[in-house]
């Protein structure tokens, strides 16, 4: 069996120390113990916008012919204002190339720490945002639009199962940060699901199962934007339960549990 998991750097397990913590190899370990068959994974680095998006994503779903498309479904794009796009926006690319150029050089050695340098990266991206500002890359309307088209397109191509994972709303010192990034993740997830649902593909809704942890900010790594372990873990169980659970298209393919 194969996945194509159409997802982001937080799918793609940045932070990790190793990428088979993140939920989309999470996810297809646990399928192929439930069903008692080896299942593939493909990861796509997908960012929803711009008219083209959605024909690369068809693109790399085709290369790969998988049984299963997994869209993992956010806003950051539209909903987190970055001090990179404000300098693209203000001083144009070429600033734009060495600022970048700068923050992942900082980032790899700071970034998603708990010691004394992640202190350091806190305190350089908290004054670089008021020093500079930060833009969203794109707007609401962009990525409502992009994963509509995606899910349209998908929707002609038979026998394939589709399962978009929505992803949970932000810690709230990010969405403090960034004001008016709760409510485009709201209406992004509003105006997407009426899409899935349109195509009856199958939707798996990170929000409840975040919002019952006991500690939820202990779900996210420092930046507050990538997942620890048990975040990933409970993405991993949802997408899981949406194919197996009742009502999934593998529900009938479970394996019972060997007697004790």
């Amino acid at each position: 069996m194969r996945i194509c998991v159409i997802g982001n750097s937080a799918t793609a397990g940045v932070g990790l120390p190793d990428q088979s913590l993140a939920w989309p190899w999470l996810a297809a370990s646990q399928l192929s113990a439930a069903i008692g068959e080896p299942v593939d994974v493909r990861h796509i680095l997908f960012a929803p916008m711009g008219g083209r998006a959605a024909g690369f994503a068809l693109s790399k779903v085709e290369e790969t012919d998988p049984d299963i498309v997994v869209i993992a479904v956010g806003s950051y794009v539209c909903a987190i204002g970055t001090v990179a796009e404000r300098v693209r926006q203000r001083f144009g690319e070429r600033a734009y190339r060495a600022f970048r150029r700068t923050e992942l050089w900082f980032e790899s050695r700071t970034g998603n720490r708990r010691d004394t340098f992640g202190r350091l990266n806190r305190a350089g991206r908290w004054l670089s945002r008021r020093v500079i500002g930060t833009a969203t890359i794109t707007t609401i309307d962009d990525v409502v639009n992009v994963f509509s088209e995606l899910l349209r397109l998908l929707a002609q191509r038979e026998g394939l199962h589709v399962v978009a994972l929505a992803e949970p709303q932000w810690p709230k010192r990010i969405a403090r940060e960034n004001p008016g990034s709760a409510e485009a993740l709201d209406t992004v997830m509003k105006r997407v699901h009426v899409a899935v649902d349109r195509h009856r593909f199958l939707w798996a809704d990170s929000g409840p199962s975040y919002d019952a942890a006991p500690d939820r900010e202990a779900l996210y790594l420092p930046d507050g934007v990538h997942k620890t372990v048990e975040g990933l873990r409970i993405q991993a169980n949802l997408v899981v339960q949406a194919l197996i659970g009742h009502g999934g298209p593998y529900a009938d393919r479970v394996q019972a549990a060997p007697a004790s």
